[in-house]
């Protein structure tokens, strides 16, 4: 006690408890509709970036933008976060957000974004947390691997015709009712 620790929160400022981010919870719980692009219009990684990170920080200042950004393209320098059988995981920890968050897209006919397998990726999850939450996100990267372990899913979750449907099949994966949290 009295550590200076902070709080690990999920994307509503509410505090991560052990239990729910074990169990799923905190994947599911973070990832809102409003939060998914069933289209990715963008190509380059950058604007890849760019375009999703819109969906978690346009109600940020441009400062608190521009700082996402970097640190997410600062990542993808030390290594591409395309993980391979079509999956992209680009994330950062930066000071300049408060709280974990996290938004998806998807591209039909795949983007080259240096997928360590050399293969188009058409699934992807960002993933910003604070500096301080890095248990959080080791948590949150490690339920997303597992998750997306499953080609059924990953099928499941490219032909989602909208994007409340794309949430419910991660609710499913997740062992969660598909009602949960929306």
């Amino acid at each position: 006690m009295g550590e200076g620790k902070s709080i690990e929160q999920d994307g509503n400022g509410q505090p991560i408890r052990g239990n729910s981010a074990a169990s799923g919870d905190m994947l599911c719980d973070l990832l809102r509709p409003e939060r998914v692009v069933l289209t990715i219009e963008a190509t380059g990684k950058r604007k890849i970036l760019e375009e999703l990170l819109s969906l978690v920080v346009a109600d940020q200042p441009e400062e608190v933008q521009m700082a996402a950004l970097e640190a997410l393209m600062q990542r993808e320098e030390v290594g591409s976060t395309g993980v391979g059988d079509g999956i992209a995981l680009p994330h950062a920890r930066t000071a300049a957000i408060q709280e974990i968050r996290m938004a998806a897209g998807v591209s039909g006919d795949g983007l080259d974004f240096d997928s360590l397998d050399g293969k188009p990726v058409q699934l992807f999850f960002l993933i910003l947390t604070p500096a301080s939450a890095s248990g959080a996100h080791l948590k949150l990267l490690g339920q997303l691997a597992r998750v997306l372990r499953s080609r059924e899913l990953r099928e499941d979750l490219r032909s989602a015709a909208t994007c409340q449907q794309f949430c419910q099949i991660l609710r499913l994966a997740c062992g969660q009712s598909p009602e949960h949290g929306s």
